[in-house]
């Protein structure tokens, strides 16, 4: 199994478990629905969420052991990866580039389109433009914080891949930690609690769509997460 596949497969398990755990607590909450407003009727129902939050943990701290695990193996492969040296094109390129004094967007850009995809010379222009707008912050490119990752397409640099790794292992605590809803809708809600000073009932809110592959559980967890995210080059660099 990779190493893809088996945080793959974590997550998966883990959500899924977490949603039938969900089901099974609905499912009581409904039976007991007669009851509502008798004693006996919160007693219960708070015994049935001790259950469900009892199992999740447990379901939760599996998960995370794996996780954990996983994310140590895929930064020791991406570190024994070789690296491929720049060709001379690239270098020129890239001398050209620190040659400018605040170089544009769209000149960094096209510069990038020309680095035959070179995963090392597409890191050193980053370096190159964020060196040379370091003294102007606030009207340096916005771009420029995401680098040129979005240009390669055989390769990731070392670096930018294990700061992919450390992405992906805080999304997929915040999933864990999370209550099973689509990221932005969770955002919404917790925004709107803290307006409106209002408790969430995260059962009542559209829940995520389970996980059913690899690929796309990558790419939506990576999603406004990592600009530019191409799951081929990332399983790469980590398997």
């Amino acid at each position: 199994m990779t190493n893809t596949d088996r945080l793959y497969t974590a997550m998966r398990d883990f959500t899924n478990a977490r949603s039938v755990n969900r089901e099974t607590y609905l499912s009581k909450k409904k039976r007991l629905e007669s009851y509502k407003g008798s004693d006996g009727y919160k007693k219960e129902l708070d015994e049935e969420m001790k259950k469900r939050n009892k199992a999740d943990a447990k379901a939760r701290e599996i998960c995370k052991k794996i996780v954990r695990e996983t994310v140590a193996d895929m930064k020791t492969a991406n570190g024994k990866r070789g690296v491929v040296p720049p060709s001379d094109e690239d270098i020129r390129l890239l001398t050209v580039a620190q040659m400018m004094k605040k170089p544009s967007i769209s000149t960094l850009e096209s510069i990038a389109a020309s680095l035959h995809a070179h995963a090392v010379a597409l890191s050193a222009l980053t370096d190159i433009a964020r060196e040379a707008w370091k003294d102007d912050p606030d009207h340096a490119p916005a771009r420029l914080s995401v680098g040129f990752n979005r240009f390669a397409t055989e390769s990731y640099e070392a670096r930018e891949a294990e700061s992919m790794i450390d992405t992906l292992e805080k999304a997929c605590y915040q999933i864990m930690d999370g209550h099973g809803v689509p990221r932005s809708v969770e955002l919404a809600a917790k925004h709107n609690a803290n307006i409106n000073g209002v408790k969430v009932d995260w059962d009542e809110l559209k829940q995520d769509e389970p996980y059913t592959v690899e690929s796309e559980f990558y790419d939506r967890t990576m999603s406004g997460r990592v600009d530019g995210f191409n799951y081929s080059l990332f399983a790469k660099a980590v398997n």
